[in-house]
């Protein structure tokens, strides 16, 4: 285990996972193409896409309110040309904008349906686009808006339904007309276009939405369901059977009468509730209840029993103070609940908590829609942010997603509609933008690019192996350098043939009965030796130990040779003394003045060293006046020696290891005549 913990492999595989996860999206299923973008023809236009001649090809439908105030709709061929323009009769109200499509009369030619008004009644219109044989409007007058309480109007439709309801083989149209401070009607209408006949609910007082169709308690007749907002603007006088604001769900027969009493939910101006049929039998109901009112903010899910309005299995959610819920069923007993800060579950009817998610949205969010544009058999999510700039479009799970940015605001209205396989169209205030999901070419290499990917992270720790070994052999080779180094200096510290000639002359005083200067003589040569032999293992000293190292040499072969040379050592007070220097800086070229230079002299020779301070380094000066390296080559030729070789490595591997650096210049000092004087040793030492 230990092995491989510490193998390349290991180590590469750590790299890699973080890297594979913050990785760019290529490697995405799908990637989002602009196919085009046309300006809408006014703000409040809404598309739609609807195989309305039958042939199986889509037509566009753009439905608008003219500028002499009609509702009308153009329809444009699947190559996008305009085929034609509708205008329904009356007047174009803005909440009743949206246009409605079926085959009530089954024909296979779409019908398309609108609203208008006349002053204050309300007017159900359609015409048959593709009707070559009748391309006449049809009208019916539904009903007065009550205009006492507010003059204009405040009215609205969501939705049609189209359902034989009575058996007869024929579709009812199926609405309901919510209206605000105009209070009535707040009823269900069902209209038969065949025998041109309308049925319309007892005034409730509430406004009801969400119709559906159901055999809601199994006995084989189909009951419409409802549910209501609270209904806390009707007044006390209002005479209606419910005005309080307490949401409910009803159940009316096939005369739009209350069949069963509607089930009650916990009062609150700002409550809804959502219903979906209970999957497993007849008569239960999931219901999703909202409040967030800040004086009873709740949210629940709970199944119902219409035919008892009793309650049961309730499970409460917890998604802070966020006030809007949406709600998405993902499968028949599979629902998807989304809050507008991203707080987000998966609920099935056995009232069980299957995932929840939070997407952590610092502003509010709007989740527009979900379908499956790709057919895999999962739903994407459609999100907008609160200016209506950005469209997210999250994918199962809520892990991957792709962004959309608009320089305009998204369409309040209907935004999103799936437009055949893998296209949608996103309708903003301004334009309309056709986007197409294509198979990411990138998506199949996934797998071979997170190989790849992990091969890559261990080629690389390899090569920083390598590298690391190269500089772990370079660091030995310098530590070996640094030894062979030690050992030259230690070997010319102790050389024998000076230690020999030193203590050969201490033996010739003592036995001359000279023992004082014998006695001197020996300290200076013990002190030479303990000094290297404390610092055997050191290649820098201090310039101070390093000057009286060369003092005490120099004093011992004064001592031996009197006549042979004078010396002078000059440091100027300025000079930092504990400076750190290479050992045997000074005392190898000052060896060398002696025996190359002086000794080779028919007269007295002198030795000066002089040590100064200057703005950024040290001169060190090391000049005698011998014979010169000339004519010292040719004395000593045969004569191999090692001084300035160490010497200089010594220097070189001082200025490798960035220490103080030092330059070293070496001068043949000569008279006007050219003839050889000396020579001058010019050290400089960096600060």
């Amino acid at each position: 285990m230990k092995r491989i913990l510490n193998s390349i492999w290991f180590f590469a595989l750590i790299i890699a996972i973080p890297a594979i996860l913050l990785f760019p999206p290529v490697f995405d299923k799908y990637k989002l193409k602009l196919i085009s973008k046309d300006q809408r023809t006014s703000t409040a236009s809404t598309n739609y896409f609807y195989d309305l001649d039958g042939d199986g090809k889509l037509e566009g439908i753009e439905g608008f309110g003219t500028p002499q105030g009609t509702l009308s709709f153009q329809t444009f061929s699947n190559e996008d040309r305009l085929i034609e323009q509708y205008n329904f009769p009356r007047s174009y109200y803005s909440r009743l904008s949206n246009l409605f499509f079926d085959d009530v009369n089954e024909n296979n030619l779409l019908e398309v349906y609108g609203f208008t008004i006349n002053n204050d009644s309300v007017f159900l219109n359609w015409i048959e686009p593709f009707n070559l044989k009748n391309q006449s409007y049809s009208s019916r007058f539904i009903t007065t808006i009550s205009t006492a309480r507010r003059k204009t109007l405040d009215i609205g439709v969501k939705d049609l339904l189209f359902y034989d309801f009575d058996g007869d083989k024929q579709k009812e149209i199926i609405f309901s007309i919510e209206v605000g401070f105009n209070l009535f009607p707040r009823k269900i209408f069902m209209y038969n276009v065949d025998t041109d006949s309308m049925m319309i609910s007892e005034m409730l007082g509430s406004n009801l939405s969400y119709l559906s169709v159901m055999d809601i308690d199994g006995d084989g007749n189909p009951e419409l369901l409802s549910s209501s907002t609270a209904s806390h603007n009707i007044p006390d006088s209002a005479q209606v059977l419910y005005k309080d604001n307490q949401p409910r769900i009803y159940v009316f027969d096939q005369q739009l009468r209350l069949k069963y009493p509607p089930v009650e939910f916990p009062p609150g101006l700002a409550s809804s509730v959502r219903y979906y049929p209970v999957s497993n039998g007849h008569g239960g109901l999931t219901v999703f209840y909202h409040n967030y009112s800040s004086y009873h903010p709740k949210t629940f899910v709970t199944q119902v029993n219409v035919k008892s309005s009793i309650i049961s299995d309730t499970i409460y959610l917890n998604p802070g103070n966020q006030k809007q819920i949406f709600i998405f069923q993902e499968k028949p007993d599979e629902y998807l609940v989304a809050f507008n800060r991203g707080k987000i579950y998966r609920i099935d009817e056995n009232m069980e908590i299957l995932d929840s998610i939070d997407l952590k949205f610092t502003s509010n969010h709007y989740f527009l829609d979900a379908f499956d544009i790709d057919k895999d058999g999962n739903n994407e999510y459609f999100v907008s942010d609160i200016d209506g700039h950005r469209l997210w479009i999250y994918f199962k799970n809520f892990r991957k997603n792709i962004s959309i940015d608009f320089d305009e605001p998204i369409n309040s209205g209907k935004i999103i509609t799936p437009v055949g396989k893998g296209k949608i169209l996103v309708q903003t205030n301004l334009n309309m933008y056709l986007f197409e999901f294509n198979l990411n070419t990138f998506y199949w290499m996934k797998y071979p690019g997170y190989i790849l990917i992990y091969l890559t992270s261990v080629l690389f720790i390899w090569l920083v192996q390598v590298i690391r070994m190269r500089q772990l052999k370079e660091k030995y080779e310098l530590q070996n350098q640094v030894h062979e180094l030690q050992l030259k200096s230690l070997k010319s510290q102790l050389d024998p043939h000076f230690m020999h000639n030193t203590f050969n002359t201490i033996a010739s005083v003592i036995k001359q009965g000279r023992n004082d200067e014998a006695y001197d003589l020996f300290v200076l040569l013990s002190k030479m030796v303990r000094s290297n032999l404390e610092n055997t293992n050191e290649i820098y000293t201090s310039l101070k130990g390093e000057l009286e190292f060369v003092k005490d040499y120099l004093s011992i072969l004064k001592f031996r040779f009197r006549e042979l040379f004078e010396y002078q050592i000059d440091v100027d007070k300025d000079v930092n003394t504990e400076l750190k220097i290479p050992k045997m800086l000074l005392l190898i070229h000052v060896e060398n003045a002696l025996k190359h230079g002086i000794r080779n002299l028919k007269r007295k020779g002198f030795l000066r060293i002089q040590i100064t301070k200057e703005a950024d380094f040290v001169n060190i000066e090391i000049e005698d006046d011998g014979v010169g390296r000339k004519m010292s080559k040719q004395i000593n030729s045969g004569i191999k020696g090692i001084g300035l070789n160490t010497i200089k490595q010594i220097i070189d591997l001082n200025n490798q290891k960035t220490r103080n650096r030092i330059t070293q210049k070496i001068v043949d000092l000569k008279d006007q005549n050219g003839t050889a004087t000396g020579t001058l040793i010019a050290l400089k030492i960096m600060l």
